[in-house]
């Protein structure tokens, strides 16, 4: 995004580069165990950085993902239950 703002508070925007929509998705898992949960953290701790590949719902073929932030938030619907949150981003590589 290139963006250009003017003296009178005017701000005009355009597109640019090869790659001009951001695809972001939020998930957030189901609730499940507390051991399922620690281990699927250590999972995300252990990817870091790292992309993976993951076939959005409606698409036919694996696309490239990282995870952006690399951050999740916990959610506990019940004392022996949790469920983890996050975003992730469509990685071009590079």
């Amino acid at each position: 995004m290139v963006q250009q703002q003017y003296g009178d508070g005017y701000i005009a925007r355009r597109n640019d580069g090869i790659n001009l929509v951001d695809h972001i998705w939020g998930v957030s898992t189901p609730a499940m165990p507390l051991d399922d949960a620690l281990a699927f953290e250590a999972e995300l701790e252990t990817n870091g950085v790292t992309e993976f590949q993951w076939t959005p719902p409606g698409e036919s073929t694996p696309l490239d993902w990282i995870l952006d932030p690399v951050v999740w938030e916990w959610s506990f619907p019940s004392p022996d239950t949790a469920s983890i949150s996050f975003s992730i981003r469509r990685w071009y590589g590079g």
